[in-house]
């Protein structure tokens, strides 16, 4: 949304259709604390179908928001970046 929301199922839903089209890359420009085994299900298949997968390692390095708070450091990574399958940059 504008106010920089969004849900699960229309991530996936994003991811899957990029999928099935056969993209090359597909760059998530986002960030939670959430671990979230739905969004990392579609990033494998994203994966498993030869689909490089980048996102942002967040935007936390000065712990200047309240967000930023709980996420440990160094770096303050988010998901999806802090998936194993996803190159964090």
């Amino acid at each position: 949304s504008d106010d920089g929301e969004a849900y699960t199922d229309d991530l996936v839903a994003a991811i899957d259709y990029a999928t099935d089209m056969n993209a090359d890359v597909i760059n998530l420009s986002l960030g939670t604390n959430q671990y979230d085994n739905t969004l990392l299900s579609a990033i494998n298949r994203a994966r498993t179908n030869g689909t490089l997968v980048i996102a942002a390692s967040g935007n936390c390095a000065l712990n200047d928001e309240e967000f930023c708070n709980n996420l440990t450091a160094p770096g303050r990574m988010t998901y999806p970046a802090l998936y194993q399958s996803v190159i964090a940059v």
